[in-house]
């Protein structure tokens, strides 16, 4: 079920606004801007479920990400304009391409469609990796950024199906037993357990979806939360490596690629003139995303965004490149840039 972004209708001005500017309201109830959560700066919200922010937080605000005008700007000077001196338009202010409304996301030009290559897993395991009894929180490791490997013997063989469970999972858990895919654990659908079948090695990557910063889930440990146990024993003896996302990202530090496991994928592209893009990311799966090692920030196939913001001062003249930090797996492995946004479906 793909997730809906959050907006207000575009002729909400002259519906809602006129009333409060009769009463001279000083407050003015409505994003500006629109906002990127560049990196991994997204939090998240827990009223009873878990639910990460996403990257870029549109609110069909006046102005879009890229400070671009839209036509809720121009509905918003209508109104203004009936009751207070409104500026004559100045095209200058916002550049050429600015001063024209946002278009449609079903008309977006793709001016950038590039192959992506594969570039090896980016999230393989140490090999001194720290060994404890307990599986360790991504504080317990210090480690500040969005993804941990967790590696554990399972002992002997068994038939059949068990139950692997855990206290709690902050805040998504890929599963994998003997370096195959079998399934995942949701902090955002109240998952703690997996049925799983018989294998010699456990791997779980978690990844921090965002942090909740306010009442009582504020400064919460991540990653995850024991004990963990198999059909009721407990799993001990457990491999833990922090994986640095901006770092793999800097220093392209990755292994020869198992397909079943994350995935790091590159494209090159040029261009002669800069502007602000939006990359296309709606035939990935879920991961992190950079252009000339700057992390535009996170994708998930869910939505309910479909391209990422690229800010015109994150490219260069000439050679670009784009890298890709694959949870999951791409259906189409291409790279797409375009002139507008496509930020999903919408809730009023």
């Amino acid at each position: 079920m793909r997730a809906k972004q959050r907006r207000s209708r575009t002729r909400q001005p002259r519906r809602l606004y006129p009333a409060r500017l009769a009463l001279d309201a000083e407050r003015w109830p409505h994003v500006t801007h629109a906002c990127t959560n560049f990196g991994l700066t997204n939090g998240a919200n827990d009223r009873g479920r878990y639910l990460p922010i996403v990257t870029s937080y549109d609110y069909d605000a006046p102005l879009d990400e890229a400070g671009r005008v839209t036509e809720k700007f121009r509905r918003f000077r209508e109104v203004i304009s009936n009751y207070a001196p409104v500026p004559p338009w100045d095209a200058d202010l916002l550049g050429p391409e600015a001063a024209e409304p946002a278009a449609e996301p079903s008309l977006a030009s793709v001016v950038i469609d590039v192959p992506l290559q594969p570039a090896g897993n980016w999230a393989p395991r140490e090999a001194d990796a720290p060994v404890t009894p307990h599986p360790p929180t991504f504080e317990e490791r210090d480690h500040l950024s969005a993804i941990m490997r967790y590696d554990v013997a399972l002992g002997e063989r068994w038939e059949g199906i068990r139950t692997l469970a855990f206290a709690e999972v902050r805040d998504f858990a890929r599963v994998f037993v003997d370096g195959v895919p079998v399934g995942t654990i949701s902090r955002t659908r109240k998952e703690r357990s997996l049925q799983i079948g018989a294998g010699r090695q456990l791997t779980v990557i978690v990844e921090e979806q965002g942090r909740v910063n306010y009442d009582h889930r504020l400064g919460e440990h991540k990653g995850l939360i024991g004990p963990a146990t198999l059909d009721g024993v407990e799993l001990t003896g457990w491999a833990t490596t922090p994986i640095d996302v901006a770092d793999v990202i800097q220093h392209r530090r990755t292994q020869e690629a198992n397909p079943a496991e994350p995935t790091a994928w590159s494209a090159t592209f040029e261009l002669d003139t800069l502007g602000d893009l939006f990359l296309n990311t709606s035939q990935w799966g879920e991961g992190f995303v950079a252009i000339n090692g700057f992390l535009l920030g996170r994708y998930r196939a869910t939505g309910p965004q479909e391209t990422l913001f690229v800010p015109a001062a994150a490219l260069i003249a000439g050679e670009n490149t784009v890298t890709v930090l694959e949870l999951a797996h791409l259906a189409a492995a291409r790279a797409r840039l375009q002139t507008t946004p496509s930020l999903g479906d919408t809730v009023e």
